[in-house]
């Protein structure tokens, strides 16, 4: 029992650490995007194939990354690594648009959904996008797939093994 107690706790630990260095990961993206378009107006935003470019090129350095999005203050996605141009594509009820529309909660982990634009199963990491002197004005998305999760989990555990990610 002792020595299956601190298996537990070792691997316990080093999937806490994991997940931790992965939402830093996209907290950090967020923070890399938000200055990039900095002074940029959301027409110009959407209008960009530079920024089109820039964010699938961030996007595709990181495996736990889908793809970024770009969501205005009234929740319509305005640019995305994903494509170009942007589709009308509204984002106005979803859990992380909602809670940072109403709040500045910092990074916000939203509940997984099935994507919008891609039919496949993905959750969002979101921050407010930062506009001196403009109260709310749109959101930065990090989508993230499970599955990246579930990969590095299989590599690390037994085959009876059970691992859950609660939000």
């Amino acid at each position: 029992m002792d020595e299956a107690e601190r298996r537990a706790q070792i691997i316990s630990n080093e999937f806490e650490q994991h997940a931790r260095n992965v939402f830093e990961t996209h907290s950090l993206v967020a923070s890399l995007v938000n200055e990039h378009i900095g002074g940029m107006s959301w027409e110009a935003i959407g209008a960009s194939e530079e920024l089109h470019r820039f964010l699938g090129e961030v996007a595709h350095r990181f495996p736990q990354i889908r793809s970024l999005w770009l969501i205005d203050s009234v929740g319509q996605a305005r640019a995305s690594s994903a494509v170009f141009p942007m589709p009308s594509v509204s984002v106005a009820d979803r859990d992380y648009f909602v809670a940072l529309r109403n709040n500045d909660a910092g990074t916000f982990i939203g509940q997984p959904v099935h994507g919008r634009v891609f039919t496949e199963d993905i959750f969002n990491v979101a921050q407010r996008r930062l506009t001196p002197g403009v109260g709310f004005d749109g959101v930065i998305v990090v989508s993230a797939l499970p599955g990246y999760f579930e990969t590095f989990w299989d590599t690390n555990v037994q085959p009876r093994d059970t691992v859950s990610l609660v939000r």
